[in-house]
């Protein structure tokens, strides 16, 4: 039987991270971003450090259209100055009070781990704050294993 087990709670926590922001339109080759993503790391003198992360985001433009970003985090050795564009860095990423999800499973069901997280929030009654942070851990032929963050707001 395959569970898919919901934590409360969770950090999402990176140091020296290098970020590449886009737009999402359907022919975004995120594997080829990542090779430039790296490349332009190591050109820095640094090392990629760790899994990509992916951060998930809606934005709603001027016109009421909905638009999806992401961005490509990527932990270096070390930090980075003088960053060129469309790079950014940042010293430290924080996502406070997150709902975690590690997931292990065939990459066409991720889905699900996404579905779980939404399910889990309504019936706890938590407000999510709309983006996603997945850390791609492993991914083979057969398997992807990835933790999941989504943001809630907290009640004050």
């Amino acid at each position: 039987m395959k569970q898919l087990k919901v934590e409360k709670g969770k950090i999402l926590m990176l140091r020296n991270v290098i970020e590449y922001r886009m737009k999402w339109t359907s022919d975004t080759d995120i594997e080829r971003i990542v090779g430039l993503e790296e490349k332009y790391i190591l050109s820095k003198g640094a090392k990629p450090v760790g899994p990509v992360v992916q951060h998930n985001s809606i934005k709603i433009d001027s016109q009421g259209n909905i638009e999806t970003w992401i961005s490509l985090f990527r932990q270096t050795t070390n930090s980075l100055d003088s960053i060129d564009e469309p790079f950014s860095f940042k010293p430290l990423v924080k996502v406070n009070n997150c709902l975690l999800l590690h997931f292990r499973g065939e990459g066409q069901d991720l889905k699900y781990a996404f579905d779980k997280l939404g399910v889990y929030a309504y019936e706890n009654d938590l407000k999510l704050k709309g983006d996603s942070y997945t850390v791609f851990v492993n991914q083979t032929e057969d398997e992807l294993i990835a933790d999941i963050f989504m943001e809630y707001k907290v009640s004050e």
